[in-house]
């Protein structure tokens, strides 16, 4: 009788895209992570300076522009990147910020609004060409 063959384990590793968040509100900031997991996407926080390395994997940013330390990382993400999709979650209409957001949702939104964005924002990413 024959053995029986055995195929080696193959790992299968599914790289998940990560969605930088920049919010500072505590409570804000939690239920930006929660809808990003929900949405399938791995979240990361970002609180400080970035360094251009570390945007390696990040497939979109939400960002509150109304928070001056916000302003910045918006900013330096649209430089480091130009690329990479920023959503603006304000709650300001229109925050006065020269960053080109992708989308603009004023505090409170819903889910299915953030999800609609993050979306369209990724679908438009897939079809242009990154300039970094």
């Amino acid at each position: 009788m024959p053995s029986p063959r055995f195929t080696p384990a193959v790992a299968i590793v599914v790289a998940m895209r990560q969605v930088l968040i920049g919010e500072s509100h505590a409570d804000v900031r939690d239920l930006l992570v929660r809808m990003v997991v929900r949405l399938g996407y791995e979240p990361r926080l970002v609180h400080g300076p970035l360094d251009p390395r570390d945007l390696r994997g990040v497939a979109l940013a939400i960002v509150e522009p109304a928070d001056p330390a916000n302003a910045v990382i918006a900013k330096a993400l649209a430089l480091a990147r130009p690329s990479l999709p920023i959503i603006s979650v304000s709650v300001l209409a229109n925050p006065r910020i020269d960053v080109p957001f992708c989308a603009r949702l004023m505090k409170p939104f819903t889910f299915e609004q953030l999800a609609a964005a993050m979306t369209q924002a990724l679908a438009d990413a897939a079809v242009r060409p990154a300039a970094a």
